[in-house]
This record gives structure tokens, C-alpha cells and sequence, in this order.
């Protein structure tokens, strides 16, 4: 048993565009809401360093650290979303609470964050609207979860249909 989007030489996922657009949507949702979030978490005080060599030496370690924080990010959230948000879209395993779970995830991560605006440790959804560019992918994020919440709607109601 494995998730549909993530297993692709299995070929266990039902659509093809539903798993290209769940990708790209993540990805649109990572530059919107995660990106330029500026966590000070693990930042070294490079100030305190009056050597120029120290100093260097500790912006490259700040430099180090804020890749492996991008890193974790994207394997993390990016994982439990395409995974969570997957659900039901397996050719095997039709499941009508699985496509539940996966129609909630993307809400979730997708609606919720464009509609309401917060902040925490890992994340920031307070829009930059003075940016067009912010705009249009916040924009961009939003359409493609909604266009994936209609696919797994579809896709739900199908597979409840009397045949």
C-alpha cells in the first residue's frame, strides 16, 4: 500500500492531472506561505564575532543552517501534505472516508490559509500584498486547491454512484 502521488512507477494513482496539479499546488502553497517566512530558529549571533574570519565563518554556518530549515520544510510539510491530501485517489483502495480525509487536507492547507490570515513557529499566512508577485501566488495556490477539491469531489461522487 503505498500513496498515490508519490508512487508513480505503481501506477496506483487514479488521475494523472489530479497528481500534477497536487504537486504544483504544493509547491505554489511552499513560495506562498512558507518561503519567506524569516524563522530565527538556530540563527547563530554573527555580531558577537569582531574577527573577520569568525564572522565569515559564522554566516556561512547561518547560511548552512537556513538550507537545511528549507530542507526540513519541504520534506516535512510537503510530505504530510501530498500525502494527507492524496487520500482517495488510489485506483485500489476507493474509500469514501479516505477522499473525506484528502478533500479536509486540502482545505486545510490550501482554503484555510488563503481565507484567514496567522502566525506560527513554522509559518506565516499574513499576505504581502504590496508585492504583485506574492499576490499572484497566493492567487495561483488558492485556484489550484480549489480546482483538486472539485477533481476529488468528482472523484468522491463517482465512486459513490450507483454504477
Amino acid at each position: 500500500l503505498t500513496f498515490a502521488a508519490i508512487d508513480y512507477i505503481a501506477g496506483t494513482y487514479r488521475n494523472k492531472i489530479f497528481v500534477v496539479l497536487l504537486w504544483v499546488c504544493g509547491l505554489a502553497a511552499y513560495f506562498a506561505y512558507l518561503y519567506e517566512f524569516n524563522s530565527e530558529f538556530g540563527d547563530l549571533n554573527c555580531e558577537s564575532y569582531t574577527e573577520a574570519a569568525k564572522h565569515f565563518g559564522c554566516q556561512i554556518a547561518n547560511g548552512i543552517i537556513h538550507w537545511f530549515m528549507i530542507m526540513l520544510e519541504l520534506s516535512i510539510m510537503g510530505t504530510i501534505f501530498i500525502c494527507l491530501s492524496s487520500l482517495g485517489n488510489s485506483i485500489y483502495h476507493v474509500s469514501i472516508i479516505a477522499s473525506l480525509f484528502g478533500i479536509g487536507a486540502v482545505a486545510t492547507f490550501i482554503i484555510v490559509p488563503f481565507a484567514m490570515e496567522f502566525e506560527t513557529f513554522f509559518f506565516s499566512t499574513i499576505k504581502q500584498v504590496d508585492q504583485l508577485g506574492m499576490r499572484m501566488i497566493y492567487w495561483i495556490s488558492f485556484l489550484l486547491g480549489c480546482t483538486i477539491l472539485v477533481m476529488q469531489t468528482v472523484s468522491l461522487l463517482r465512486s459513490i454512484a450507483p454504477s
